[in-house]
């Protein structure tokens, strides 16, 4: 016998290996159709320029509905300049305006993904600040993500909000960032294996003298 699997993700690894072909849909419209590497390349190459920041002027375009909307999205060094290094902080700004949301019910949630739109991680406002209220109004947020986590790469944020515990809206691939490889020691030059990189403590016990002999 012979069928169809319709395989829905935004998995690119996974897409790679189980498909054969591949329809990208965008904005609730068919965007491409043809075979999985062509579609894959062209989805990925879409994104491939950096877009540190969005700002929506006009409130009828932004992501949101009648609880509340996104203002902005930006992520930048937490140090001075442009450019993302490994070794520094990076923060992630967030606009959200609170229309008319219980203060209480209203979470925001950031996904961090890697280039191939593997969610590497995931965080809210409420397990991290069980104390913040998004009372009626505009609300300023940022997340800061540690220096010496990522492994050096290209990186898309989701922005989420959630109203009692369901999904409300959503701006996905919204922004995106590259971090820059950190300067090397020794002869190995080739990019790191893993989605992380921090340091980890490690322990050395040296090698005790042979006791004399004879």
């Amino acid at each position: 016998e012979t069928g169809t699997v319709l395989f829905v993700s935004h998995n690119m690894i996974a897409m790679r290996s189980l498909c054969d072909r591949v329809l990208w849909l965008e904005n609730g419209r068919l965007r491409m159709n043809g075979p999985t590497q062509e579609v894959v390349n062209a989805y990925l190459s879409h994104y491939s320029e950096d877009r540190s920041e969005v700002v929506w002027e006009d409130p009828a375009t932004a992501p949101g509905n009648t609880l509340a909307r996104l203002h902005y999205v930006r992520v930048r060094p937490a140090a001075s300049g442009d450019l993302f290094l490994w070794e520094d902080r990076i923060n992630v700004e967030v606009g959200l305006e609170n229309l008319s949301a219980d203060a209480d019910d209203l979470n925001l949630n950031i996904q961090v993904l890697n280039g191939d739109d593997q969610v590497l991680f995931a965080t809210n406002l409420h397990e991290n600040l069980p104390n913040a209220k998004l009372s009626p109004g505009m609300h300023h947020l940022r997340l800061t993500i540690p220096e010496k986590l990522l492994n050096p790469g290209k990186f898309l944020l989701n922005v989420r909000a959630s109203y009692r515990a369901k999904q409300q809206f959503a701006a996905d691939s919204v922004v995106n960032f590259t971090i820059a490889e950190p300067p090397r020691d020794g002869a190995w030059m080739g990019k790191r294996a893993g989605f992380f990189r921090m340091p980890l403590p490690w322990f050395h016990q040296a090698a005790l003298p042979k006791p004399n002999e004879g």
